[in-house]
């Protein structure tokens, strides 16, 4: 058993399944088949809420049992189904998120956004447990990235209408909420990060890049973690994998959920520009004051 090598930490819409599905065609890499586990930022939890808890990454663990479940009936895998049942109903701690990465003669990772808003003394146990694991951060505008979720989490609603036809007070609560705005406070984020890793095992990068030039970025995070990046080990379809999974809802802010961002941001982009030297994070935070001065 072991702890993953990588972990891919966010920002959520900026990316990670665009990663992880590509990663996960890597013949010397292991990810979980279940993206998010969210074990490192929500650990213990009682059997009967694993049976019929409402947290999302509870109710995705029994999805995918069930669908390993139906997959076994129809002549499926026994050692997915028996993963899945592990993954879904054994007690979660260390030994646990070990065994979920078995694979002894591969790199493990995990990709789960959620992971970058721990607490400083929660990556302090991460660091403790597995000190040499490398560290992903993939960053965008948060501004686009914020929309981006308000897109996509009013369109799972079920009523058939997006963001656009949402109370404007409705989601501006949930643009506010504070699960949403420390995901993507960057700046906390990356110094709580730096303050148990070294800066080389912190890889950032950038939603601007990956839009750009998404083989570059795979090619980039396949160094990182320690792996051969010739063309032979490139999904032919890298590019076409970013798909619009993360972009296909960053039509441009209207200006009034543009300035209650921006107003939400600008500081952390401050912070974040203090951290980092780069282009894409200092035309984020030109483009929050534009707006604000607008």
């Amino acid at each position: 058993m072991k702890y993953p090598d990588f972990l891919c930490i966010g920002a959520r819409k900026a990316g990670t399944t665009w990663l992880h599905e590509n990663l996960a065609k890597q013949p010397a890499v292991y990810l979980p088949p279940v993206k998010e586990m969210h074990y490192l930022d929500h650990s213990h939890t009682w059997l009967f809420q694993r049976l019929f808890g409402r947290a999302a990454y509870l109710r995705n663990a029994r999805e995918h049992l069930g669908k390993s479940l139906l997959a076994f009936r129809r002549g499926g895998s026994w050692q997915e189904l028996k993963w899945a049942a592990k993954y879904c109903l054994m007690p979660r701690n260390d030994t646990w998120y070990q065994s979920l990465f078995s694979s002894e003669d591969r790199l493990c990772g995990e990709v789960c956004p959620g992971y970058a808003r721990l607490g400083l003394d929660q990556v302090a146990a991460v660091a403790k447990r597995m000190p040499d694991t490398r560290i992903i951060y993939f960053m965008r505008d948060p501004l686009e990235c914020a929309w981006s979720s308000a897109g996509a989490h009013f369109s799972k609603k079920g009523r058939g209408v997006g963001v656009m036809q949402e109370n404007p007070e409705d989601v501006k609560r949930y643009l506010a909420k504070s699960s949403s705005v420390l995901h993507l406070s960057f700046a906390r984020n990356l110094a709580n990060w730096r303050e148990h890793y070294p800066e080389e095992q912190i890889l950032l990068s950038y939603f601007d890049d990956l839009k750009s030039n998404p083989r570059d970025v795979y090619k980039r995070v396949l160094r990182f973690i320690g792996l051969d990046d010739s063309d032979e080990f490139i999904p032919s379809d890298v590019v076409q994998k970013l798909g619009t999974k993360e972009g296909r809802r960053s039509r441009e802010i209207p200006e009034d959920y543009a300035f209650f961002l921006a107003k939400l941001y600008v500081d952390s982009l401050e912070e974040l520009n203090v951290l980092v030297d780069n282009e894409h994070a200092r035309r984020w935070l030109a483009d929050a004051r534009a707006i604000l001065d607008a």
